[in-house]
């Protein structure tokens, strides 16, 4: 990713519901939606939880093969939408490993299994860590611990079905970048049906953000995992699309030097210096020669009267005429 550029990630998350099928459904939403990349959370139960975990069923109906899993993969790359792997455990590591994936995403349940951590950062993949329900000495930790900072991607938010709009905290994103020298993206989990399902992300792009990842659904209305905070591909080719607009508004780098567009408004806008009165060819002008008045007049002329006053005119200068450099000696 180039500095200047913005990553926008379909969050899949869970919502293949363990259907190879479906699963590619939102690998094509996503590329309908114009997402940078797709992220599945690759999950096996007995990677995860014990078997009494109130949820052990669940998980057990999200595990696909490592065919399938393939498979996916293939048709993101044909849609030429990036594939990123969640990891919770040793089997769905191994899966992301051969399935050679963009990118992989360390989900806070992992977060303390150095081992399986440091066999992801081997993968030398752009590393994406879910900093949701984590201290910061733990996080700077983390980050202190890997000696390529630029691998890693913070990702700041967490899913409270939706996270109330009020409690996004988002200026932890700038103190998180302070504190630990990394990128940090933004986790978007406003309700799908909020005023705000957009314009969220948009507060975060003017904080300087340019990771963002949200939640995709094939249709929200058959309530699938996540399907509270996730947008349809209609909405969420306008939601990336709107971003990408409105990044350009904030340019690249602090630059003051006026653009060709902003020299034509200074020039409309701007009053310059016009003759108060007619002034004849040989005159040393004084302030009473001169006034400020706007005019469409072109040319090199000027704007204060420190750079005017005390020079001779060498043409005659008819009221309310710009003066203009060539007309001075």
């Amino acid at each position: 990713m180039k500095n200047r550029d913005l990553y926008i990630i379909a969050e899949a998350a869970l919502s293949y519901h363990g259907n190879k099928e479906l699963a590619k459904l939102l690998v094509h939403a996503a590329s309908i939606g114009l997402a940078d990349a797709v992220k599945f959370q690759i999950m096996y139960a007995d990677d995860i939880c014990v078997q009494p975990y109130e949820y052990y069923n669940l998980f057990t109906q999200m595990e696909l093969s490592s065919a399938a899993w393939k498979e996916i993969r293939d048709f993101s790359r044909e849609k030429k939408v990036e594939f990123i792997a969640e990891i919770f455990g040793e089997k769905s590591f191994e899966i992301a490993k051969d399935l050679d994936a963009d990118g992989v995403k360390i989900h806070t349940t992992i977060f303390n299994e150095k081992s399986l951590v440091d066999k992801i950062f081997s993968l030398n993949k752009k590393v994406y860590l879910s900093t949701g329900g984590l201290g910061l000495e733990e996080i700077k930790r983390f980050v202190n611990e890997r000696p390529n900072k630029d691998q890693i991607t913070l990702l700041h938010g967490y899913q409270a079905e939706p996270t109330e709009l009020s409690k996004n905290y988002l200026n932890k994103i700038d103190f998180l970048k302070k504190e630990t020298g990394c990128e940090v993206g933004f986790m978007d989990h406003e309700d799908g049906e909020s005023p705000y399902k957009h314009a969220l992300s948009h507060v975060a792009l003017g904080m300087g953000v340019k990771v963002f990842e949200k939640h995709i659904a094939i249709n929200r209305k058959f309530k699938f995992e996540n399907a509270i905070s996730s947008l349809n591909p209609e909405e969420f080719t306008f939601y990336v699309t709107s971003l990408k607009d409105l990044h350009t508004a904030i340019g690249e780098k602090v630059n003051f030097t006026l653009s060709v567009d902003e020299i034509k408004y200074r020039h409309k806008a701007m009053k310059k210096i016009v003759a108060k009165e007619d002034i004849s060819p040989g005159e040393i002008l004084a302030e009473r020669h001169i006034s400020y008045k706007r005019s469409d007049g072109t040319g090199e002329c000027y704007f204060q009267e420190k750079d005017i006053v005390g020079k001779k005119t060498n043409t005659k200068i008819p009221r309310d005429t710009v003066i203009l450099q060539e007309m001075l000696a």
